[in-house]
């Protein structure tokens, strides 16, 4: 089977400079499907990037303007690169004989449009009707709002197949009057974390991975670990990611005397190097109060390093109502740092929970939600 994925990010080599979730996702199904399949991947450009490349077996097409990853802006040249793919998908797919087009972004959706002889299927993570301008901040908002709603309509209409990345996604679209929704979920490659072989840090070390944005909550971990620092002085917080917070996020630590306990390590490119790090941590903590999967959650557990999370219904439907750590209530920093003390002074516990880790992780392995998705395209 020929199958064409589009993500409108994509690393340029295996060791892996991942920006988010669906970038990850684009990647190891990619790879796992380029085993038994003919795998090509429709993405924009960045700066040095080929038009035309390839990583293993996967074979990478670059089309677009050449633009640097953004949560919100850059809008312009995302426009120009959605453009690229809905007026270049029909050459593509009669080129390449492609049988299968799965769309995983929401600037590739509107390919769903064209009127192509291959399988058409719309890969959902969150659904956001109702919420853009809140989760965004920004009036541009209205933009994803207006698109949103339009992208929806023309899956009714065009019958397009949806893939949802979790239940609770699914849900949200039954909602919006999309009756049939495949779920196959996101997941991790075990052979990868369990191939890295590093010491702990000398001092009890939390680890936050991800875009440093409103919707993350990172200051809730910065005042937890306030709370937290007066039962456990020598406590240390590792902080990977960059994102419009960080300035307000370094002042804070300041504000809470926290300059000796916080290390913010910025955009770490290689994937290999997130894991290490995360590895030698002793806790992960992941704040977020949206979510569409939670997958770092699973990279924790991978790398058997227990959890606490918010009480978001992704982060319990992913973790199994939390096997593998422990869940706190959304935006209350005081239950956090109650959470962050009982499984850090609790060896017990904390033993059993890196058990756990292992077990959650299992469930998630990347070349059997593979299996599963291509029978969703088969059917």
């Amino acid at each position: 089977m020929k199958i064409l994925l589009l993500s409108e990010f994509f690393p340029d080599s295996k060791t892996l400079d991942i920006t988010g979730g669906v970038e990850a996702r684009a990647y190891f199904l990619a790879k796992e499907l380029s085993i038994k399949n003919e795998v090509y991947v429709l993405t924009s450009r960045r700066k040095s990037q080929k038009k035309l490349d390839k990583i293993e077996k996967i074979n990478i097409l670059r089309i677009g303007p050449i633009y640097s990853y953004s949560n919100y802006g850059n809008l312009l040249q995302r426009i120009f690169f959605s453009l690229s793919c809905f007026f270049s998908i029909r050459r593509i797919v009669k080129k390449y004989s492609i049988d299968v087009i799965d769309t995983l972004t929401y600037f590739t959706y509107p390919v769903i449009l064209r009127n192509i002889k291959a399988k058409k299927f719309l890969t959902y993570h969150e659904v956001w009707i109702g919420e853009w301008v809140k989760n965004t901040g920004t009036k541009l908002g209205l933009v994803g709002e207006i698109a949103e709603r339009v992208i929806l309509f023309f899956v009714k209409i065009t019958k397009t197949k949806i893939i949802s990345v979790s239940e609770f996604t699914r849900k949200k679209l039954v909602e919006q009057g999309i009756k049939k929704v495949n779920v196959v979920n996101n997941g991790i490659d075990m052979q990868k974390y369990d191939s890295v072989k590093v010491s702990k840090f000398d001092f009890p070390t939390i680890g936050v991975i991800g875009r440093l944005i409103n919707q993350k909550r990172v200051d809730d971990v910065l005042y937890a670990l306030a709370i937290v620092k007066k039962k456990i002085p020598d406590i240390k917080l590792k902080i990977i990611g960059k994102g419009e917070e960080m300035k307000s996020l370094k002042k804070l630590t300041i504000k809470l005397h926290l300059e000796k306990n916080v290390e913010f390590l910025g955009y770490v490119k290689e994937h290999m190097d997130v894991i290490k790090t995360l590895k030698k941590c002793h806790l992960f903590v992941h704040a977020s109060i949206r979510e569409g999967f939670g997958i770092v959650l699973l990279e924790s557990a991978a790398c058997g390093i227990p959890f606490v999370a918010t009480d978001i219904e992704p982060f319990i439907e992913v973790t199994k109502k939390g096997k593998g750590g422990m869940i706190f209530k959304k935006k209350n920093y005081y239950d956090l740092a109650d959470k962050i003390l009982e499984i850090l002074k609790n060896k017990k516990k904390y033993g059993k929970k890196v058990e756990e880790c292992s077990e959650l992780a299992m469930e998630y392995n990347w070349d059997e939600i593979a299996e599963k998705l291509v029978r969703v395209y088969r059917k």
